[in-house]
């Protein structure tokens, strides 16, 4: 019975430790990709960025009739 406990303990902290170490592996990437897009799109044209907050505010969207309707496509 003690081993079994021990052995289901130690396979719930080795999940939850790999699911953390992803996580934050994934955390450090979207900053760094989000870091590098920002310090782009200081560097343009107020109407080049003026697209740009355009076509970034559409990809953001939710697309609110997926949910409601239950479409699946």
């Amino acid at each position: 019975m003690k081993i079994s406990r021990a052995l289901a303990v130690l396979l719930l902290v080795g999940l939850f430790g790999s699911s953390c170490a992803t996580v934050n592996r994934l955390n450090a990437e979207y900053e760094e990709e989000t870091t590098q897009e920002m310090a782009r799109v200081a560097l343009m044209s107020p109407e080049a960025k003026a697209e740009w907050q355009k076509a970034q505010r559409e990809r953001e969207k939710i697309n609110w009739s997926e949910y409601l309707n239950g479409d699946n496509n």
